[in-house]
């Protein structure tokens, strides 16, 4: 790839989806939400058992037991022998159970406020890329509807569903076994994994003027 980027000539794709931008990252979002909702209330539905279990609560001093339906692990689709399952997981952490320790009264909302602030960055960093970079910004919108499905999940139900369980090795005790996981993780691993290329493999740094030359480009191109 050439240095000079007024010689860089957006691709056909990058130019759709610069001039496309908006569309681009709602349809991307709308995709992975949807695939993540669906797919998560498919496991529930599927692979877990719902259960009643009283649950006492402090209310005006006073000790108050009510009934919650909770849902417990109940059947596993094994896809590939030793190696990739479909099980049910409810994960009330973050990623890895980084936050298992903090308070549950604490915990939710300061996750649901993480995840907010990272889906505003998102935008922001979305929308003020300077330059048409189809596979870039496809990487951005793909963390933002991974991002958003699993806020759902928080602001929903308090946790997370999972329900993609996979052996690196097939069992062997060597090799690792992979925290359990969903189509939204999936969606911000592939995110992540585009931005890592991008960053082996960046475009040229446009300065104001060759940013100009970009739009114009773009521009050019769609005509």
């Amino acid at each position: 790839m050439t240095k000079d980027f007024k010689d860089y000539v957006p691709s056909a794709f990058s130019v759709f989806v610069w001039k496309q931008k908006l569309i681009w990252l709602a349809g991307i979002m709308l995709i992975s939400v949807v695939a993540d909702q669906a797919s998560k209330i498919w496991a529930q539905e599927r692979l877990a058992t719902p259960r009643t279990i009283p649950v006492t609560e402090v209310v005006d001093g006073e000790p108050v037991t009510t009934e919650k339906t909770v849902f417990r692990h109940s059947d596993t689709i094994v896809i590939v022998p030793k190696f990739f399952n479909f099980i049910y997981r409810e994960n009330p952490a973050a990623a890895f159970s980084l936050t298992q320790s903090f308070p549950e009264w604490f915990r939710r909302p300061f996750l649901v406020i993480v995840s907010l602030i990272c889906f505003i960055v998102l935008l922001f960093w979305y929308f003020r890329y300077p330059m048409p970079d189809g596979l870039f910004m496809t990487a951005l919108s793909l963390i933002a509807g991974g991002a958003v499905g699993n806020l759902i999940d928080r602001v929903r139900l308090a946790y997370v569903i999972d329900f993609i369980d996979v052996y690196a090795g097939f069992y062997d005790p060597s090799w690792p076994h992979y925290p359990t996981f969903n189509v939204a993780d999936s969606c911000i691993v592939v995110g992540a994994i585009l931005i890592f290329w991008r960053t082996f493999f960046p475009l040229p740094e446009p300065d104001k003027e060759d940013a100009n030359v970009s739009k114009d480009a773009a521009s050019g191109s769609q005509a």
